[in-house]
């Protein structure tokens, strides 16, 4: 059981210009044939990365930047879970709103939970941030022992717990921030607690021992964007 999260239930449009200049032949000039015109160059990440879009959450004093391909939602006042949910728009064709740290592995989304939510972690290899080598630059202060790096069996982090450590006086001291970047052709593998064979998902329980590896592949410009969307993040002071 150590694994649980022992907390209370509780948008890139990017331009590539070319330009080109055409003269056109005098009047005593043969015209001759021209090589076709360029075609535009497919942005590139750091292109992509010239605009964002920012939001601002009066009620939970956060404000943030995203890229325009994605969207920033709040749950409802009286929903039973409340969340900032920042996800790129198609992700909604496989999830649906809210999304948690238990979001498919597909979708990439920053999350901020500002009244705790009471769950299990996901399944597989993990760390305390305070270890890990190249945490995200966050603007807040984190209590690193309560902040967990979630990783793929390689050693790749996909995913960021942060419990900050000096939330907004409307969060609750349960508050988290959950970030998690797609995972591509992803595949558990379980393996006995004992003799560490390996097990089917059906006999398969973590929460008493077995082990789990996560195996699959991240795009490094995806998980480029979810850092820099988490490191933007911002508490105001107080409700705004």
């Amino acid at each position: 059981m150590k694994n649980r999260v022992r907390v209370p239930v509780c948008q890139l449009a990017a331009f590539a210009i070319v330009l080109a200049g055409c003269v056109g032949p005098k009047p005593d000039q043969e015209q001759t044939d021209r090589p076709p015109a360029p075609e535009a160059a497919e942005p590139t990440t750091d292109e992509r990365r010239d605009t964002t879009v920012e939001y601002r959450n009066e009620k939970w004093a956060v404000l943030l930047e995203h890229p325009p391909s994605w969207t920033a939602t709040a749950t409802s006042e009286d929903a039973p879970l409340q969340a900032i949910n920042v996800y790129r728009d198609e992700a909604l064709r496989s999830a649906a709103l809210p999304l948690t740290i238990h979001a498919p592995a597909g979708i990439s989304h920053v999350s901020v939970y500002p009244l705790g939510w009471g769950t299990e972690f996901p399944p597989g290899a993990m760390r305390e941030l305070g270890t890990a080598d190249d945490p995200p630059a966050v603007s807040f202060a984190v209590n690193s022992k309560e902040s967990t790096v979630l990783e793929l069996a390689s050693g790749e982090a996909w995913g960021w717990f942060l419990r900050p450590s000096e939330p907004p006086a409307s969060w609750s001291p349960a508050a988290f921030l959950f970030a998690q970047v797609a995972v591509d052709e992803l595949e558990m593998r379980c393996f006995d607690r004992e003799s560490g064979e390996p097990k089917g998902p059906d006999a398969c329980d973590p929460l008493f021992g077995d082990r789990v590896e996560r195996h699959g592949t991240l795009d490094p410009a995806e998980r480029a964007l979810v850092v820099e969307v988490l490191e933007s993040i911002r508490f105001e002071s107080g409700s705004l």
